[in-house]
Formats: structure tokens, C-alpha cells, sequence
């Protein structure tokens, strides 16, 4: 299971899927799913919204699972590195009193390497140590991400540090 903006570093073989379930809190009114690989391909299908006594297709979803049915929603991305929204600004909105399950596909021999991460869409990424994610940046738009830093004593140093991102072409 995963908790939020918890990252969880896993692999899965070749032809095989790896599940994940995700419990949001009532507060929550959007997510972003994060997947960043680090060695191979691998895709990623979430199904949200998932109703009681969903069938295996929700809760275990697969790049096959069909885009909406009524015992959920879903979203697939087929790039090794994914940035998912759901909720705030999407056309269906995110049910914080429903789970969520998100699948990952090994798409290459023999194995593939990835990160996963659950996040608020507060506009912000939280970077943790040795865990690389990926973002996208429309032209002239602006991507934050953030840093927290621990044991830090010096007025010099803020608790959390902001890294922007600007992409101009």
C-alpha cells in the first residue's frame, strides 16, 4: 500500500505487473501519480474511483483495462516516465472515498527499475534523496519542486528548499 508523497522505489519483470493501492483522505481533491524509471520500460495504469466489489480489472489494472466502465475510472500513460493528474481540472473528478490501484507493466528483458510516488497537485513535487521523478513543463509555464531538509540549524538554511523550473522553447 501507499501512503502519500511516500515514494516506493520497485521493479518488475519482463511481461509481468507489480499492484499498488492507494487510500486518499476526504481532505484530498486531486492527485498526481509519479513514475520515473530507472532502468527498462514500464507503464502505468490507474484505476480510481474503484466502487465496492469492483472486479480484478479495477483493482488489479492492466494496460488492457478498459479506459472507463462503471466500477471505476482509469488513466494510462505508456511512457517509462509519468506525471498522472486526477482530480482538479481533469474531466472526472477524484472520489476521496474510494481507492485507487495503480498497475505497473515490465515492458523490457529482464527486468525494469522504476519510482512511484503519490502526491497532493498543490503544485509542488516533493524530491526525496536518491529517489529521481520526472515532470512536464508546457512552454512558458513553471514547475515547483521541493526539498525538505532536516536538522538544520543555521538561519541560513530554510526548512524546505524550492527548486523552479522554467521551460522557454
Amino acid at each position: 500500500q501507499l501512503a502519500l508523497e511516500d515514494p516506493q522505489i520497485d521493479d518488475v519483470e519482463y511481461h509481468a505487473h507489480e499492484y499498488f493501492k492507494f487510500i486518499p483522505s476526504s481532505a484530498i481533491t486531486a492527485l498526481n501519480v509519479i513514475k520515473t524509471a530507472i532502468s527498462g520500460t514500464s507503464y502505468v495504469t490507474i484505476a480510481y474511483n474503484v466502487a465496492d466489489g469492483a472486479p480484478t480489472q479495477c483493482t488489479q489494472p492492466t494496460r488492457s483495462t478498459p479506459a472507463n466502465n462503471g466500477h471505476c475510472k482509469v488513466k494510462h500513460s505508456y511512457s517509462s516516465d509519468a506525471s498522472i493528474l486526477i482530480g482538479d481540472g481533469t474531466s472526472t473528478q477524484l472520489d476521496p472515498t474510494k481507492p485507487m490501484y495503480i498497475g505497473v507493466y515490465g515492458a523490457s528483458s529482464p527486468q525494469s527499475m522504476y519510482t512511484i510516488l503519490v502526491t497532493q497537485d498543490n503544485g509542488n513535487i516533493t524530491l526525496v534523496d536518491g529517489m529521481p521523478q520526472v515532470g512536464q513543463v508546457s512552454k512558458n509555464a513553471r514547475h515547483f519542486y521541493r526539498l525538505e531538509t532536516e536538522g538544520t540549524s543555521s538561519a541560513c538554511l530554510p526548512p524546505s528548499l524550492f527548486i523552479l523550473t522554467t521551460r522557454i522553447t
